[in-house]
């Protein structure tokens, strides 16, 4: 019997069917003698199929089996999550979610006595993440800067933005309404900024007056409410709330499920984005 000469090379060269049900394909042995390279034309399994190699692939080593990933492995889609986080990466970037803040906070000069609170709140950390949509009720409803200073009266839970010096200068209805003026820009944010203790954008603890100049309670600016209770889901937050990491990072993480809301994104993940940015 002919006796084995030593291999002097080996090729595993699979076919285009190598991906599909029961695929094959052909690995050849050369020995220095072409008439034993047919011998050894077997099925040898590519990792992808249900055929099995047969005896003398399994003592020789080949077939695709045996020679790395399969191909067909690298055409797998991504899941839905990894798409959800590149969607994200992209969108932070590209600063494409949009946040509505009251304008003063921006650095506008337009609160009543013509300055800003611009440098109360960590804006650029924001910013850097989000596009920020400077809002201005007051100024919206023409008020005017600077202008006569304005307070809550009454109840708390349904106060009148008065006049400071002049009671019967009542903004209560036009501030209470300007959110439908501004549906254009306040519908497509994802949350909303509010400086704190204002009579139109406080969103909590701002002082309700009584009639006579004192005052026992607080309740919420007018724009504030109104903008509360026509979006209900929408991430609401006063500045002085986000001096604090951890309330900026939970305000910021409720931002990003507000305006991707269909992904399926992860807590975690969200940080995660949010931090290398910051």
């Amino acid at each position: 019997m002919a006796r084995w000469g030593s291999p002097t090379s080996t090729r595993c060269t699979t076919s285009p069917a190598g991906c599909g049900l029961g695929g094959t394909s052909s690995a050849t042995r050369r020995t220095g003698n072409a008439a034993w390279a047919n011998a050894w034309r077997q099925p040898a399994r590519t990792g992808c199929g249900t055929s099995s190699p047969e005896k003398g692939d399994r003592r020789a080593g080949i077939g695709c089996a045996f020679r790395g990933k399969p191909a067909c492995l690298s055409l797998r889609k991504p899941s839905l999550a990894s798409a959800g986080v590149v969607n994200l990466a992209e969108r932070l970037a590209q600063r494409s979610i949009r946040v509505a803040v009251s304008e003063c906070l921006l650095g506008a000069r337009v609160r009543w006595d013509g300055d800003h609170n611009g440098d109360v709140w960590p804006r650029e950390r924001l910013g850097a993440v989000f596009s920020l949509v400077g809002l201005c009720p007051e100024v919206g409803i023409g008020m005017g800067v600077p202008r006569a200073p304005i307070q809550l009266i009454g109840n708390a839970p349904t106060p009148r933005a008065v006049a400071v010096r002049d009671q019967t200068l009542d903004y209560t209805d036009q501030l209470a309404s300007w959110h439908r003026t501004a549906l254009t820009s306040i519908a497509g944010v994802s949350g909303y900024v509010f400086a704190d203790h204002s009579p139109s954008c406080g969103l909590k603890d701002v002082k309700v007056y009584a009639p006579d100049g004192s005052w026992k309670r607080t309740g919420r600016g007018v724009h504030a409410a109104a903008v509360a209770a026509r979006w209900p889901e929408l991430p609401l937050v006063d500045a002085e709330d986000l001096c604090a990491l951890d309330a900026l990072e939970r305000f910021a993480v409720s931002v990003v499920r507000h305006a991707m809301r269909a992904e399926p994104l992860d807590e975690e993940a969200i940080r995660r984005e949010l931090a290398a940015r910051w």
